[in-house]
């Protein structure tokens, strides 16, 4: 009787329950798996995201450090420990190498003091017919005057009633404010950027000095308006305390690579040549623009 009840209840489960069980545990095996899978994937992810955040802020730091050493041997007395200007250097910030290149603004066209003539000559050379670059050179002064009228009246009765008639044009304080001119953030800006200047204070451009843009712009001149072009050029400007930068507007461009990260850093102030401040920063940006990028130079 024992015997029997045992035979009984240890009869095997029927072929497809168990094919169903096996089936379910295959399953579950796999989705394990893919579970085990995407979480190395999600943590591998995080790890290089961390290690290129890590990566890029000591290129920053890096590009950083090698504008506040540019500006301090700029600052030097001695000529000789000063870096050169226009051709790159390299500097090295613990272990890492940095490319450093050093320019007078005075060699790139300014947006607020220069004439409209150097404007138009510009966009000529750059590529656009002359009836584009005149109608840019009229939304860029129209798009100045709207602000200044604008000021006059939020200044109200403090704006000075003379100039109601002859509002002055209000000045650019970045290249980047283009970018809000009508038909100036169609252009290809970025490739313009390193050729124009809102900080040298200047109407004319020194020819030694100039970029290629620049250099472009007073060429175009020289073909097309050669009574004009002794106007748009200046002489490099005079070295001043045995070749010191001192009261001039400089523009200094750090590049850095480590472990394929890049960062850029780029300062434009004018030297004081004071010991307590020896720079006036007008501008540091890190955004800059693609430095893989292909410009033309102008025709």
């Amino acid at each position: 009787m024992n015997f029997s009840l045992s035979r009984k209840y240890s009869k095997p489960l029927p072929l497809r329950s168990a094919g169903i069980a096996l089936v379910s545990v295959l399953w579950l095996v796999l989705l394990l798996s893919g579970l085990a899978a995407t979480v190395a994937y999600i943590a591998r992810i995080e790890a290089l995201l961390a290690r290129r955040a890590f990566d890029l802020a000591h290129a920053q730091a890096a590009a950083d450090a090698a504008v506040v050493d540019t500006i301090s041997r700029l600052s030097k007395e001695d000529a000789s420990r000063r870096p050169p200007i226009g051709a790159p250097r390299t500097w090295e910030f613990d272990g890492i190498p940095i490319v450093v290149t050093v320019s007078r603004e005075a060699g790139r066209i300014n947006l607020n003091a220069g004439s409209d003539e150097l404007l138009l000559a510009f966009l000529q050379a750059q590529g656009a017919d002359e009836q584009a670059a005149s109608t840019l050179v009229k939304e860029l002064r129209n798009w100045q005057q709207a602000g200044s009228e604008s000021l006059g009246r939020s200044m109200g009765a403090h704006y000075p009633s003379d100039l109601s008639t002859s509002t002055p044009a209000r000045s650019l304080l970045t290249i980047k404010e283009l970018k809000d001119v009508p038909g100036w953030h169609e252009q290809n800006l970025d490739c313009w950027m390193d050729s124009l200047t809102v900080y040298s204070g200047q109407g004319d451009v020194a020819a030694s000095e100039a970029t290629p843009g620049a250099l472009a712009t007073l060429r175009w001149m020289q073909t097309h308006h050669p009574d004009r072009s002794q106007a748009a050029a200046s002489a490099a400007p005079r070295p001043t305390n045995s070749g010191s930068l001192v009261g001039e507007a400089v523009r200094i461009h750090a590049v850095v690579t480590v472990s394929e990260v890049s960062a850029t850093s780029e300062w434009i102030g004018r030297l004081t040549g004071s010991n307590a401040r020896p720079a006036l920063t007008m501008l540091w940006d890190h955004s800059l623009k693609d430095e893989s990028a292909t410009c033309s130079t102008g025709r």
